[in-house]
Protein backbone atom coordinates (compact mmCIF):
# COMPACT_ATOMS: atom_id res chain seq x y z
CA UNK A 1 0.00 0.00 0.00
CA UNK A 2 1.49 3.52 -0.85
CA UNK A 3 1.75 6.50 1.43
CA UNK A 4 1.88 9.84 1.11
CA UNK A 5 2.63 12.80 3.22
CA UNK A 6 0.48 15.32 3.39
CA UNK A 7 1.93 18.93 3.85
CA UNK A 8 1.28 20.79 7.03
CA UNK A 9 0.31 24.22 4.97
CA UNK A 10 -2.56 21.68 3.06
CA UNK A 11 -3.82 20.59 6.48
CA UNK A 12 -4.32 24.35 8.36
CA UNK A 13 -6.70 25.99 5.68
CA UNK A 14 -10.50 26.81 6.43
CA UNK A 15 -13.03 25.14 4.72
CA UNK A 16 -15.06 28.01 3.69
CA UNK A 17 -18.87 27.12 3.32
CA UNK A 18 -21.11 29.89 2.09
CA UNK A 19 -19.08 32.97 1.24
CA UNK A 20 -16.05 34.03 3.67
CA UNK A 21 -18.31 31.75 6.69
CA UNK A 22 -16.76 28.68 7.96
CA UNK A 23 -18.14 25.74 10.00
CA UNK A 24 -17.70 27.49 13.24
CA UNK A 25 -19.49 30.94 12.44
CA UNK A 26 -22.63 29.11 10.51
CA UNK A 27 -22.91 27.29 13.76
CA UNK A 28 -22.39 30.50 15.98
CA UNK A 29 -24.97 32.42 13.88
CA UNK A 30 -27.04 29.43 13.85
CA UNK A 31 -27.24 29.22 17.57
CA UNK A 32 -29.06 32.64 17.63
CA UNK A 33 -31.66 31.30 15.41
CA UNK A 34 -32.27 28.74 17.83
CA UNK A 35 -32.20 30.58 20.78
CA UNK A 36 -34.69 33.29 19.05
CA UNK A 37 -37.13 30.19 18.67
CA UNK A 38 -37.07 29.02 22.27
CA UNK A 39 -37.34 32.63 23.72
CA UNK A 40 -40.60 32.85 21.09
CA UNK A 41 -42.18 29.41 21.78
CA UNK A 42 -41.42 29.65 26.03
CA UNK A 43 -41.74 32.90 27.63
CA UNK A 44 -45.12 33.92 28.25
CA UNK A 45 -47.47 34.95 26.17
CA UNK A 46 -46.46 31.66 24.12
CA UNK A 47 -46.30 32.12 20.91
CA UNK A 48 -47.20 35.66 20.30
CA UNK A 49 -45.08 38.46 19.58
CA UNK A 50 -44.61 40.88 22.14
CA UNK A 51 -41.79 44.21 22.13
CA UNK A 52 -39.83 42.21 24.97
CA UNK A 53 -39.28 39.15 23.63
CA UNK A 54 -38.31 40.78 20.14
CA UNK A 55 -36.15 42.98 22.00
CA UNK A 56 -34.39 39.87 23.52
CA UNK A 57 -34.50 38.21 20.05
CA UNK A 58 -32.65 41.23 18.74
CA UNK A 59 -29.85 40.98 21.51
CA UNK A 60 -29.12 37.37 20.75
CA UNK A 61 -28.66 38.24 17.17
CA UNK A 62 -26.59 40.99 17.23
CA UNK A 63 -24.93 38.61 20.64
CA UNK A 64 -24.10 35.82 18.12
CA UNK A 65 -23.14 38.27 15.21
CA UNK A 66 -20.71 39.89 17.45
CA UNK A 67 -19.08 35.75 18.66
CA UNK A 68 -18.85 35.02 14.50
CA UNK A 69 -16.91 38.19 13.79
CA UNK A 70 -12.90 37.82 12.30
CA UNK A 71 -10.41 39.45 14.46
CA UNK A 72 -6.75 38.77 13.19
CA UNK A 73 -7.47 35.34 11.50
CA UNK A 74 -9.70 34.25 14.78
CA UNK A 75 -12.90 34.52 15.61
CA UNK A 76 -14.21 36.73 18.38
CA UNK A 77 -15.82 33.46 20.36
CA UNK A 78 -11.74 31.55 19.87
CA UNK A 79 -10.42 34.70 21.93
CA UNK A 80 -12.74 34.59 24.69
CA UNK A 81 -12.52 30.98 24.87
CA UNK A 82 -8.43 31.47 25.03
CA UNK A 83 -9.18 34.09 27.30
CA UNK A 84 -11.06 32.24 29.78
CA UNK A 85 -8.83 29.12 29.85
CA UNK A 86 -5.55 31.68 30.72
CA UNK A 87 -7.83 33.09 33.39
CA UNK A 88 -8.95 29.70 35.02
CA UNK A 89 -5.80 28.47 35.22
CA UNK A 90 -4.48 27.92 38.47
CA UNK A 91 -1.70 30.55 39.28
CA UNK A 92 0.21 28.23 41.60
CA UNK A 93 1.43 25.05 41.59
CA UNK A 94 2.66 23.43 44.57
CA UNK A 95 4.31 20.22 44.83
CA UNK A 96 4.33 18.58 47.88
CA UNK A 97 6.70 14.99 47.47
CA UNK A 98 5.00 13.82 50.46
CA UNK A 99 1.73 13.78 49.82
CA UNK A 100 -0.74 11.89 51.92
CA UNK A 101 -2.87 10.49 49.77
CA UNK A 102 -3.79 6.66 49.03
CA UNK A 103 -1.43 6.15 52.52
CA UNK A 104 -2.93 4.44 55.46
CA UNK A 105 -1.83 6.46 58.49
CA UNK A 106 -1.86 5.12 61.39
CA UNK A 107 -2.82 8.17 63.94
CA UNK A 108 -1.55 6.37 67.62
CA UNK A 109 1.83 5.15 65.85
CA UNK A 110 2.01 8.75 64.37
CA UNK A 111 1.60 10.20 67.76
CA UNK A 112 3.94 8.12 69.71
CA UNK A 113 6.57 7.98 67.15
CA UNK A 114 6.70 11.92 66.99
CA UNK A 115 6.96 11.90 70.94
CA UNK A 116 10.12 9.58 70.74
CA UNK A 117 11.55 11.78 67.84
CA UNK A 118 11.31 14.27 70.18
CA UNK A 119 12.82 12.82 72.79
CA UNK A 120 15.62 11.36 70.79
CA UNK A 121 16.64 15.23 69.09
CA UNK A 122 19.16 17.25 69.79
CA UNK A 123 20.16 20.85 70.69
CA UNK A 124 21.23 21.33 66.90
CA UNK A 125 17.86 20.14 65.36
CA UNK A 126 16.76 22.47 63.08
CA UNK A 127 12.86 21.04 63.61
CA UNK A 128 12.44 20.70 67.19
CA UNK A 129 9.41 22.58 68.19
CA UNK A 130 8.85 23.77 71.68
CA UNK A 131 5.69 24.69 73.43
CA UNK A 132 5.39 28.85 72.85
CA UNK A 133 4.08 30.60 76.58
CA UNK A 134 0.49 32.76 76.43
CA UNK A 135 3.01 35.99 77.31
CA UNK A 136 5.59 35.26 74.63
CA UNK A 137 2.75 35.32 72.45
CA UNK A 138 1.60 38.96 73.84
CA UNK A 139 5.01 39.98 73.52
CA UNK A 140 4.93 38.85 70.10
CA UNK A 141 1.65 40.66 69.30
CA UNK A 142 2.95 43.95 70.62
CA UNK A 143 6.04 43.68 68.53
CA UNK A 144 3.67 43.14 65.34
CA UNK A 145 1.32 45.99 66.32
CA UNK A 146 3.82 48.40 67.25
CA UNK A 147 3.77 51.57 64.05
CA UNK A 148 7.32 51.95 64.67
CA UNK A 149 8.79 48.65 63.41
CA UNK A 150 8.24 46.79 59.79
CA UNK A 151 8.53 42.90 59.65
CA UNK A 152 10.70 42.06 57.11
CA UNK A 153 10.82 38.43 55.70
CA UNK A 154 13.99 37.43 53.59
CA UNK A 155 15.11 34.24 51.98
CA UNK A 156 18.35 32.22 51.95
CA UNK A 157 19.58 30.43 48.97
CA UNK A 158 18.76 26.76 50.19
CA UNK A 159 14.67 27.96 50.71
CA UNK A 160 14.89 28.95 53.92
CA UNK A 161 12.95 31.83 55.82
CA UNK A 162 14.14 34.43 57.77
CA UNK A 163 11.76 36.85 59.89
CA UNK A 164 13.18 40.08 61.09
CA UNK A 165 11.85 43.40 62.55
CA UNK A 166 13.34 46.51 61.44
CA UNK A 167 12.81 50.18 62.46
CA UNK A 168 11.38 52.31 60.42
CA UNK A 169 13.46 55.42 59.14
CA UNK A 170 11.79 59.01 59.83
Amino acid sequence: MKTQVIPAQITTVEDKIIGNLNLLQIVILLLSVFLSTIIFACIPPVMMVRTGKAVLMLLCLVGCGILSIRIKGKLVFQWIVVLAKFNLRPKFYVFDKNDKSLRQIDRDESVSKRKEMAKKSTKNDRFVYTDVNVSDLLRLEDLVKNNGLDIIFKTNAKGGLNVALEKIGK
